[in-house]
Order: structure tokens, then sequence, then C-alpha cells
């Protein structure tokens, strides 16, 4: 737990050292303790509605989409953004892990994956995403959006990989 005074007063020993100050002024300052915050989920309440929601999508395309990002979102706690910018390289199924490049203060953490989630995004890859297989290691492909949208206005309605496109995309 981390204590509100405490850099202050290091600094005003800093400056006692360096003959800034005569002398400490915030000695006798005391430790105000700050509470820890947790992050904040959504009640099982609403991660129900949602998956309500997702359920009751017609386009069995979009529906696995969707159960793929809420896997990521529930299962593996990472923030929609990020879930936005994972690439297919960045998850690993045979060994149940999920790589954040672009994680909060630009840290890269590596997530263990809920077997539920595993499930989910197997299917989605193999159903939607990755009909044909996965990109080779390595391969310029591999570095694509794992999640998809999908152009409405253009017959047959074809997948496009990423999120964030022009208006007609769901």
């Amino acid at each position: 737990m981390w204590h509100k005074g405490a850099p202050l007063r290091r600094l005003c020993t800093w400056a006692v050292e360096q003959g800034l100050l005569r002398e400490n002024p915030t000695r006798e300052v005391p430790d105000i303790p700050s509470t820890p915050v947790s992050p904040r989920s959504l009640p099982d309440e609403a991660v129900n509605a949602l998956l309500r929601a997702t359920r009751a999508e017609r386009d069995p395309r979009l529906r696995l989409r969707d159960e793929a990002l809420l896997a990521l979102l529930v299962y593996a706690g990472v923030r929609i953004q990020e879930a936005c910018d994972v690439q297919l390289c960045d998850l690993d199924l045979a060994s149940g892990t999920l790589v954040v490049r672009s994680g909060k203060g630009g840290k890269v953490r590596r997530l263990p994956l809920h077997s539920e989630a595993q499930r989910t995004l197997s299917r989605y890859l193999q159903e939607v995403r990755c009909p044909e297989g996965l990109p080779p290691i390595g391969s310029e492909q591999e570095r694509a959006p794992l999640l998809v949208g999908m152009q409405r206005a253009v017959a047959g309605r074809p997948l496009v990989p990423g999120t964030d496109h022009p208006a007609g995309l769901n």
C-alpha cells in the first residue's frame, strides 16, 4: 500500500542534503494511507445480459466473433482496447495463453486463458477467422487482427480483419 506524504518527505530530505533547505519541513508529516483501487468488473447480471444478446445474433459469424470478444474480456480480463489490438500471433491456444502487447502503461504481458475461453476462441478461429487454417508462423498474415468486422453494405457481407472500420461495418 502506497502512502501519500512519503514522496514529499523524500524531496525535502534531498533538498536539505543539497543545501537548498536548512531543515526538512515535512519531518513531522504523517503518512496518509491510501486504499489501493482494484479493477472494476461487470456484475454477473451484466455479463449474462451480454451473453444473451450475443447469442441472439442471427448471423453465426458475428455471433462467434462476439463470443470470442466476450471470452477475451470476461475470461482473460483484458480491456476493450487490448482485445481490439490482439493479433492472431498473440493467441497460443496450445499453451492456453494470450499475449497482450498494448497493455496499460505500454507493458506487454502474457495471460492464461480459461478453458472455456480456449474453446470459444478455437471455434471462432476454425469457423470464422481462419477456416483454411492459421497463417504460417512469422508471416505477415499472422500479425493481422484477431477480431473481424463485417461489410454489411457489400454483397456477400465479407469479413474484414480489424475493428476500426468506416461506417457500414459491424
